[in-house]
């Protein structure tokens, strides 16, 4: 795969960006702290048509399933992406649950397909970097760092914490 270029990184800055406007921030606060459905029936339950954790299902799950589609299309270097982000993973995590519901319900097969398939590479390309880490641990980097810890010496030991603005008796 060719190296990421300065257009990939400056996607990824723009997706970063539009993460952060207030309602967005506000849709993924409530989806990572308080979407808690596992079935359809808990889903209509938090999530009624008309209602505000609706409109934030919606707005959550809808930029990730484009910002797939981004980078499954090749727009947008995967490696680059996958090293900047891992929101994707926890997203499509609180959806899978119940997705297959979902997808009869609306009688739309491939709906969030693009996040699942995008979270499924993500979590690929995780495992490839922690076998490379651990691979590289088992080589000369591992001994390296052994030899180094036994030549180091330790760190001085630091007094008790003090809150601020307390007096020494």
């Amino acid at each position: 795969m060719p190296k990421p270029t300065y257009q990939d990184a400056e996607l990824v800055l723009r997706l970063y960006d539009l993460r952060r406007e207030e309602v967005m921030r506000r849709a993924r606060k409530w989806f990572m702290g308080e979407f808690s459905a596992k079935t359809l029936a808990e889903f209509k339950a938090q999530c009624p048509p008309g209602s505000d954790t609706n409109a934030y299902f919606r707005q959550v799950v809808s930029y990730w399933d484009m910002a797939a589609a981004i980078v499954l299309q090749g727009a947008l270097h995967e490696d680059l992406f996958f090293a900047s982000v891992g929101e994707d993973i926890g997203v499509w995590m609180q959806v899978q649950a119940f997705i297959a519901e979902l997808r009869a319900e609306r009688k739309n097969p491939r709906y969030l397909s693009q996040l699942e398939e995008l979270a499924r590479r993500h979590m690929a390309w995780r495992e490839r970097k922690l076998a490379e880490t651990v691979q590289a641990s088992g080589t000369g980097e591992r001994k390296k760092i052994r030899r180094t810890a036994r030549t180091t010496k330790p760190a001085a030991k630091v007094g008790p914490r003090r809150r601020p603005g307390r007096q020494r008796p």
